[in-house]
């Protein structure tokens, strides 16, 4: 009798550290997919060009300048022109890629000092609010990449 609880005991155990081994094995595998997949081609998937707000410091800053080194032009919107100024040259002059600012205050966009500052959309504008308005149908409808292109 001792000797069947002991076996059951010793069969226990072995189960549940052969199973410990494989989720530890599973996490690493998954691990070593995830950092050693080939990267995205965000130019081929998304366009030429991306918009970061904020890219004057921290978190904005970082993806501005990884979005620039996988050879995106960037889009730098922001309040202080001086900083912008000065972010622009540097994505510039560190990877070679065009650089555009806006110099403006996201916090006021929805307000009446908001829309004052933007005043009457012009060709561009316009371009942006129809990228806008179909990129949100896009998002609305289903989670594939969507085509910005415009029309001519």
């Amino acid at each position: 009798m001792e000797m069947a609880l002991t076996a059951w005991c010793f069969f226990s155990l072995a189960c549940l550290g052969a199973f410990h081994v494989a989720a530890l094995s599973f996490r690493l595998l998954a691990y070593l997919a995830l950092c050693l997949r080939p990267p995205k081609d965000l130019r081929r998937r998304y366009g030429a060009w991306a918009v970061v707000t904020g890219p004057t410091s921290g978190i904005g800053r970082s993806i501005s300048l990884e979005l620039a080194r996988l050879g995106l032009n960037v889009v730098l919107v922001g309040r202080d022109a001086a900083k912008l100024r000065d972010m622009s040259e540097t994505i510039s002059r560190t990877h070679g890629v065009k650089t555009k600012t806006v110099l403006f205050d996201l916090s006021h966009a929805s307000t009446a000092q908001g829309l004052m500052v933007l005043g009457s959309p012009s060709a561009d504008d316009i371009k942006s609010q129809y990228y806008t308005k179909r990129y949100a149908e896009h998002l609305s409808k289903s989670p594939s990449p969507v085509n910005l292109s415009v029309p001519d």
